[in-house]
């Protein structure tokens, strides 16, 4: 629930459209959550795929920081920690799927597990900004990503 309460301020800090990217907005909460020292320790490219980064680095950047307890890659069907956050990257199309020059459809977001079942979504796009939803199931949820999701339960945060 802490990175739920950092989404809240990382909204009030957006100041120009592409903080709302997905995967800024992310980087961002991750940030206030955890600390700039933890996220700093991983570089840049690697919380934000449009960098051209490897397609789950948002996941794997978590990982590196320290602030995963354990991830999950497709093909494996990721089930999250009840009573933890998440960070998560799913993929509706994989990049090149339509020829070299495609840039995929993907989209990073935030989850608290209520049950391994159902939780809380927040997410961010240029186009609407930051959003919350909630309950929602899980299954649902990943559905929406048929070229998979990869999962990084994150530990809790210490402030």
């Amino acid at each position: 629930m802490k990175v739920l309460r950092a989404a809240h301020v990382a909204q009030e800090r957006i100041a120009v459209p592409t903080d709302r990217h997905c995967c800024v907005y992310a980087e961002s909460v991750l940030r206030i959550a955890f600390g700039s020292d933890l996220v700093d320790a991983v570089p840049p490219s690697r919380w934000r795929i449009f960098r051209g980064e490897p397609i789950w680095s948002p996941v794997l950047a978590a990982n590196e920081a320290g602030i995963a307890l354990e991830y999950t890659l497709p093909p494996t069907t990721p089930v999250p920690l009840a009573g933890a956050d998440h960070l998560c990257q799913g993929w509706r199309r994989l990049p090149g799927a339509r020829g070299a020059a495609d840039p995929g459809s993907g989209h990073t977001f935030l989850w608290h597990a209520v049950t391994s079942a159902r939780g809380w979504r927040v997410d961010s796009t240029e186009a609407r900004g930051p959003k919350l939803e909630g309950l929602l199931a899980w299954a649902d949820v990943i559905d929406e990503f048929q070229a998979g999701v990869a999962v990084a339960a994150l530990r809790p945060p210490p402030r």
